[in-house]
């Protein structure tokens, strides 16, 4: 299972880093470990590196496209795709969304693509990170 973590780069921070994202990853996971007594620091970097999710649009967006879709289901704040091929789980908070999958990409990364391609996702457990839009082709092929 993979689990990513996705979030919306500030523009500036993605231009400044536009060839390093290794950066952005370190600045990210060192937030994820940083120590609790330093949580309003840790609160204002987070949000001078990322932008706010449309959470709503998000889940609108995602419930229309897979309304009709028979291994679709939506339980409370869970969207979750399960067929053969796949089992994934996406949930969208107002700073990052949250996707579980068994698979390397999930068929809610052409979702998200749709919506905006400048997302950069994190599987921290794997040390993985990349910009959605770094997908593209395989993306399109889902």
């Amino acid at each position: 299972m993979r689990t990513y973590y996705i979030f919306k780069i500030n523009d500036e921070l993605k231009t400044m880093y536009n060839k390093k994202s290794n950066n952005i990853y370190k600045l990210l996971n060192s937030i994820r470990l940083s120590n609790i007594k330093d949580k309003d620091r840790v609160n204002k970097l987070y949000k001078r590196i990322t932008k706010t999710i449309n959470k709503k649009l998000i889940n609108d967006y995602i419930i229309r496209n897979h309304l009709n879709d028979f291994y679709y289901k939506k339980i409370g704040i869970y969207h979750e795709l399960s067929n053969e091929i796949e089992n994934s789980i996406l949930i969208v908070n107002n700073t990052y969304i949250k996707i579980v999958t068994n698979n390397n990409i999930s068929t809610f990364f052409k979702d998200l693509y749709s919506i905006n391609d400048n997302y950069f996702l994190i599987d921290f457990d794997n040390k993985d990170y990349f910009y959605l839009e770094d997908l593209k082709t395989k993306i399109t092929c889902l």
